[in-house]
């Protein structure tokens, strides 16, 4: 309109108005802060009376609160190296030391190095997690921020003062961040996500005559994500107890989409007329970490035995087996299984260990329709179109991809001709 119209708002929500859960006061956790504050602006007038006219639009968040976290952790007695576990008549027993080195095949005995990495760890207050023989619970409060914001803008534009041709223009805008939880307290986040996705529109609608009316658009949105990790290496651990660290990967995709659409209406007589036509250019950009590193694990299934030659002549009961040999694995020091990754491309080139791998996933479409609404008689409409779409296969830009090296048409029909081969040879024999 000609008159400058806007608003103002704000919500807020607090700790004070919250509760803590059953969980943490369980473990006598305080209550994770909580605020949330949601607030933004609108303004909307004309910049020139009549003729041009704006629209502007913000929004942000900001979330200062807390989230839960729980990882499974050695409890006290095995951090000095003493593996517990019940025996088949229910009574607790422990191996200590000098008993684990008699038990190893190797006869070597609880590891320094792993001690020392188990100690590291804080003291369990969780009961509710672990099996409470050789693993319990860690909970803690983590601190977690988000940022939102949303800018949006629009401007419209009455070519002639008859309104008989108007365009507009309309931008969108996203800075958003967000951080995740931490390993444990102290440790950065395992991973941080950020969002600058952005965004355009413009369309011009023109009265070309009182039965003949044209929209074209043309739109661009650009998708942009990208979710930060804390592994930067190779990595080994002990099996059933959380790593001392994160593990987490990065990951980018960026997909930029081009869209071009035309739609335009007839009336004639009895008649409405609609035709259209829409392309869609697609971009899907991403590079991901999530297999540039490689990892060992103590898991005592990779034994001889499947774990069984860390029993020696003890007499586990069978609900406790798995704790006893992750716990002895652990305290021995085992890297029993190991997991590597390696990228290659088509070419057969190997991708450097830590490196990420890049795609461009491409897609071309579009479709066009006709379509007409007949007014046959007062009480009697027939609506009749034909819509046509074109979808060809994806593709990767820099020819990250395989394919078959005979054409599917091909081999599917040789499949069928032989088919039906078979089924008259069996018709056959059964006469």
């Amino acid at each position: 309109t000609n008159e400058l119209h806007g608003s103002l708002y704000e919500y807020r929500r607090g700790t004070e108005t919250a509760a803590n859960s059953f969980f943490s006061n369980r473990s006598s956790v305080p209550i994770a802060p909580l605020l949330i504050n949601l607030f933004g602006g609108t303004a909307g007038g004309a910049i020139k009376k009549n003729k041009l006219f704006y629209f502007i639009n913000y929004e942000g968040r900001r979330d200062r609160s807390s989230a839960q976290v729980s990882q499974t952790i050695p409890t006290e007695t095995l951090k000095q190296g003493i593996v517990l576990y019940h025996d088949k008549n229910g009574v607790l027993q422990q191996v200590g030391p000098a008993q684990i080195q008699q038990i190893d095949p190797a006869g070597i005995g609880t590891d320094p190095a792993a001690l020392k990495a188990l100690q590291a760890f804080p003291v369990g207050n969780d009961t509710a997690l672990g099996d409470g023989i050789n693993t319990t619970g860690y909970l803690f409060n983590a601190p977690v921020a988000s940022d939102q914001n949303t800018y949006i803008a629009k401007l419209d534009y009455k070519i002639d003062n008859s309104g008989k041709n108007s365009v507009f223009w309309r931008g969108n805008l996203q800075n958003d961040s967000a951080n995740g939880t931490p390993q444990f307290p102290g440790q950065p986040p395992n991973s941080v996500t950020l969002n600058n996705s952005k965004g355009f529109a413009t369309g011009w609608t023109s009265v070309i005559s009182p039965s003949l009316v044209s929209n074209f658009h043309y739109g661009f949105t650009r998708y942009g994500n990208q979710a930060t990790g804390v592994l930067t290496q190779n990595y080994e651990w002990f099996r059933g107890y959380a790593t001392p660290y994160g593990t987490s990967t990065g990951t980018t995709r960026i997909i930029p989409t081009h869209t071009i659409s035309e739609d335009l209406s007839w009336v004639h007589g009895a008649h409405d007329f609609r035709f259209g036509t829409s392309v869609h250019l697609i971009s899907n950009q991403s590079l991901s970490y999530a297999n540039s590193f490689s990892s060992a694990s103590s898991n005592p299934s990779w034994l001889n035995g499947s774990g069984n030659d860390l029993t020696g002549t003890l007499s586990i009961s069978s609900g406790d087996l798995n704790s006893y040999e992750y716990a002895m694995g652990a305290v021995l020091g085992l890297e029993a299984q190991g997991t590597a990754h390696y990228n290659y491309l088509v070419d057969g080139t190997v991708i450097p260990p830590g490196a990420p791998v890049s795609r461009n996933f491409v897609n071309h479409e579009g479709e066009f329709y006709a379509q007409d609404t007949w007014k046959v008689t007062r009480n009697l409409t027939v609506t009749a179109g034909l819509r046509f779409s074109l979808e060809p296969p994806v593709y990767e830009a820099n020819g990250q991809q395989a394919s078959t090296n005979i054409p599917l048409t091909t081999w599917l029909n040789d499949r069928a001709d032989r088919s039906e081969e078979h089924t008259s040879e069996l018709q056959s024999l059964r006469h």
